[in-house]
């Protein structure tokens, strides 16, 4: 319940809540409150050594105050710097596991295409057959699968690639687009 408040105490510029937006998107964060989540989790990695060492820093003997203050302000950043740069970290997890996954999809996708059954139905069962062993895609693949059932597959498609800004799944999305336009 004190996310939306602690989120609202750490200000970020339009354009620096879009760009953490996209990194959030990137290490596979989509749920709506995302960004107020990691800025208040920053807020509060600020706050608690600006507290905690400020009381000590007020309590301590003159010749420690100044290495208190040090460790505070040094505190103090890394507690602003280290969230985002974990987000960053797991965006690049994430998208190094996505393309490691690509190449066996696209193997699977061939096979039960070539077998009769339509992109969407053989994107579903990529997703059963491959979860265990590249979760990260089959997730983002049962997303596309759901949107399509929603809306329309070239929608769905375009929202990946949106999501995944990485080029070997503009490229997949791109021949599922062709794919499914020219119904081959």
């Amino acid at each position: 319940p004190l996310t939306p408040t602690l989120s609202a105490l750490f200000p970020e510029t339009e354009a620096r809540q879009q760009e953490i937006k996209k990194e959030l998107r990137h290490a596979g964060y989509y749920q709506p409150h995302a960004l107020q989540n990691l800025n208040a989790i920053r807020y509060v990695s600020i706050m608690l050594p600006l507290i905690g060492l400020g009381i000590l820093f007020v309590l301590s003997p003159r010749q420690l105050e100044l290495p208190f203050l040090l460790a505070m302000v040094a505190l103090m950043i890394v507690g602003w710097a280290v969230p985002r740069l974990w987000v960053r970290g797991q965006a690049q997890d994430r998208r190094s596991q996505i393309e490691k996954g690509l190449p066996d999809v696209l193997d699977l996708l061939n096979m039960c295409v070539s077998q009769g059954m339509t992109p969407l139905t053989a994107m579903t069962r990529v997703t059963h057959e491959l979860n265990n062993v590249y979760p990260e895609l089959t997730e983002e693949l049962r997303i596309v699968a759901e949107q399509a059932k929603i809306g329309t597959m070239q929608q769905a498609l375009e929202n990946m690639r949106t999501r995944l800004d990485i080029p070997e799944v503009h490229s997949f999305a791109n021949l599922l687009l062709q794919t499914e336009r020219l119904g081959t």
